[in-house]
């Protein structure tokens, strides 16, 4: 009897603790509006909603701080994924993120998911753990366009706070997740050049590496018998023939945006698929050689981590990072993050255009008179939830943004998001 009691002592010990850790790793309620006042509903209701919601960030000496952080590091501290949606091109936005990794390094993140494929971004952290200068490798294999947003100044900023992280995982910090960028060929194909054991997969790729280099248009024209009759070539060499197919399948997602064959969303879905087909072998592979299940950042355009559908009408990459966590019982935070009104963002070409809020959720000008112009506002878009009958008049991209985050994140105006110094911007 004694020993029937000491085991069942030990697994209810063991329930309880499963118990308490599960609900420890559960983000904190969203707290409860304020109570209707009399005869009023709806849309009269909504200003008082969202004042309830809001916090205030500021950032001092590239930290966080402000009122603010007490509620942000609770929702922080439970998480196993942070999904940062942005819209791209804003420095404050990078700043923010910045600043934000200084809060989950301490929590165990090491890893980071970038809008890039892996090769690219896999040659990127080399040189950034080097310390090498970035500006002159890219200026050879094609400029500004070779990797999209990460040959921003703001951006390598936030790259190097994550690469410089201590302590350092075995795998890399780095995860790149996406297909193929039309001015990153050369960086893929440079491998197959060097290293194909054929001859002629050599010499073919090489020709293929001068003609893309600096060419955007490359990519989309290139018959894609070509690139199929070198990844036929390297059947013998897995690794290299990977890296042809990611270009066949790159080229078939851009063929609808580029004047080809095909419907756009059908690329979407295809491209989201790719996302979590590769954040999975990235996940996998750090879960391995760290023992334990990896924390990371994703800090991609918003589109691909709402939860739910996108704008474009497919089943977002980040749905695949929150059903992962809760599979584990741990815990996603989601924010879209965007540019205050009159804030300026860069643009691929080089220039400069207002910011665009729009794009990620419809019209937010009801939300202009709530916000600091010289801080960071953070409204918790959970609490929103609660009442959906107070927003419903609002549109639907509004009502889709507030079910596909947790926080709405609007950053002060601020300068363009520019090149690093002396890159050639794309044509």
């Amino acid at each position: 009897m004694p020993r029937r009691i000491t085991a069942l002592n030990t697994a209810l010990s063991a329930l309880a603790l499963v118990t308490s850790t599960a609900f420890a790793q559960a983000l904190p309620e969203p707290a409860a509006p304020p109570a209707a006042p009399t005869g009023m509903k709806g849309a009269e209701l909504l200003p008082a909603l969202v004042e309830h919601s809001r916090s205030r960030l500021e950032l001092q000496g590239g930290r966080l701080a402000g009122e603010g952080l007490p509620a942000l590091r609770r929702l922080l501290a439970p998480t196993q994924f942070v999904l940062l949606g942005e819209d791209h091109f804003v420095s404050g936005i990078a700043d923010f993120a910045t600043a934000l990794w200084q809060e989950l390094q301490p929590l165990g993140y090491r890893h980071a998911v970038l809008e890039a494929d892996r090769w690219s971004v896999a040659q990127l952290e080399q040189r950034l753990a080097r310390g090498d200068a970035l500006q002159p490798w890219l200026q050879t294999q094609g400029g500004a366009g070779t990797i999209p947003f990460y040959t921003l100044a703001p951006e390598v900023r936030w790259l190097q706070a994550i690469v410089g992280s201590q302590p350092a995982p075995r795998g890399p910090r780095l995860w790149g997740v996406d297909q193929v960028f039309l001015g990153g060929v050369p960086l893929v194909l440079d491998a197959v050049a060097r290293e194909a054991r054929d001859p002629e997969a050599r010499r073919q790729a090489q020709a293929f590496v001068d003609a893309s280099r600096g060419n955007l248009q490359w990519l989309p024209k290139v018959p894609v018998a070509e690139l199929e009759a070198l990844h036929a070539r390297l059947k013998a060499q897995p690794p290299l023939a990977e890296r042809v197919r990611a270009l066949i399948d790159s080229r078939a997602i851009y063929q609808p945006f580029t004047g080809g064959e095909g419907e756009a969303w059908t690329a979407n879905e295809r491209r989201e698929q790719g996302m979590r087909r590769d954040f999975l072998r990235h996940y996998r592979a750090a879960e391995k050689q760290e023992g334990a299940p990896p924390k990371a950042m994703a800090k991609l355009g918003a589109n691909h981590l709402f939860q739910g559908a996108s704008t474009t009408w497919v089943q977002s990459f980040g749905n695949a990072l929150v059903e992962l966590a809760r599979q584990h019982d741990r815990a996603t935070l989601s924010m879209l993050v965007l540019c205050v009104p009159g804030g300026q963002s860069g643009t691929f070409q080089g220039g400069e255009a207002p910011c665009n809020a729009a794009r990620y959720g419809g019209d937010w000008a009801f939300i202009e008179p709530f916000l600091h112009a010289d801080a960071i506002t953070v409204f918790d878009l959970r609490t929103w939830r609660l009442r959906p009958g107070r927003f419903a008049h609002l549109s639907h991209g509004v009502q889709r943004a507030v079910a596909g985050f947790d926080l709405l994140v609007f950053v002060p105006s601020g300068p363009p998001a520019r090149f690093l110094e002396g890159l050639q911007p794309p044509r």
